[in-house]
């Protein structure tokens, strides 16, 4: 049985020494949506550089990989989880690794970001007692060290702005990684009541027709399209997307739209429609824009 729910999108970051521990964060996530989903109207996406980006090359001055990583992947997430054990990763050109640039960019637009670090283990341990008393190893076990020293040095900076958990294996951070997602997703559904504007009498009934008055005839035949096709729309929605070197796509009631960024404005403008996610994608009727919509195509 359908049923509607709001998607958000959970990227997991990391150097490329967890495969196991991403696959079982997908898993956690998987098993989430199948116990809580359809309760709490929301499904959460699991996303990755390595199932959520293509071989583009870069564009603008700005031409580095991980740029392409960014625009393609981490832009569209709404959590981030990141994952360290043996490794840091590489340097991108602005952070000590990709995975450190996308939790920069990540908190700095104000996402929630949950930091996961493997405990050592003896060998690491040994390991790191050997390189620290002898000066020449084999080059591959010095540059292991050295990844082992700067995740532990980063670490130690994480701690000192916020909390960190550290994980034994992969079963360990599957389990506790699930109980964090209840309360991530808690703070989604309290953030989205905050954001999302009551949808009671914002104005008299047709004041709203007001505010496409004056528009160039274009726009106001593309508002009306838009709005014909909302309305038999089954979930009454439009999914908005946007990706490298295209124009934006706007889609509802199985139909596609370009060139309708204007009238998508004017329509949420007039509290016509409503973003109902965060990332300002998916897009419903408000019960104004219902009431005034009919109105308006009938003219």
């Amino acid at each position: 049985m359908s049923y509607e729910s709001i998607v958000y999108n959970v990227m997991i970051a990391s150097p490329s020494d967890v495969n196991t521990e991403r696959q079982a964060i997908r898993e956690a996530i998987f098993d989430w949506n199948y116990k809580n989903s359809r309760e709490n109207g929301i499904v959460l996406m699991p996303l990755g550089w390595e199932t959520h980006s293509a071989p583009l090359l870069g564009e603008g001055q700005d031409k580095r990989g991980q740029k392409v990583i960014n625009d393609m992947v981490l832009k569209h997430a709404d959590v981030l989880v990141a994952i360290f054990k043996a490794r840091i990763g590489s340097p991108t050109g602005k952070a000590a690794s990709g995975t450190i640039e996308e939790i920069e960019l990540h908190c700095s637009v104000g996402k929630p970001v949950l930091r996961y670090f493997g405990k050592l283990t003896i060998n690491h341990r040994v390991l790191l007692c050997i390189s620290n008393a002898v000066n020449k190893v084999i080059p591959f076990f010095l540059e292991q060290t050295e990844q082992d020293r700067t995740v532990q040095k980063y670490k130690k900076e994480c701690m000192k702005d916020g909390l960190i958990h550290e994980y034994l294996n992969c079963r360990e951070l599957k389990e506790h990684f699930y109980g964090h997602l209840q309360l991530i997703v808690g703070r989604l559904k309290d953030k989205e009541k905050r954001r999302t504007p009551r949808t009671g009498i914002v104005s008299a009934p047709g004041a709203s027709l007001a505010v496409i008055e004056g528009s160039d005839s274009a726009v106001n035949e593309k508002i009306r399209i838009l709005l014909t096709e909302i309305l038999q729309d089954p979930k009454g929605q439009i999914y908005v997307s946007k990706f490298i070197g295209e124009q934006v796509k706007i889609e509802t009631n199985g139909g596609k739209y370009f060139g309708c960024e204007n009238a998508l404005q004017r329509l949420e403008e007039s509290q016509w429609i409503k973003k109902s996610d965060t990332d300002g994608r998916l897009f419903s009727l408000t019960d104004l824009g219902q009431q005034e919509a009919a109105k308006l195509i009938k003219l």
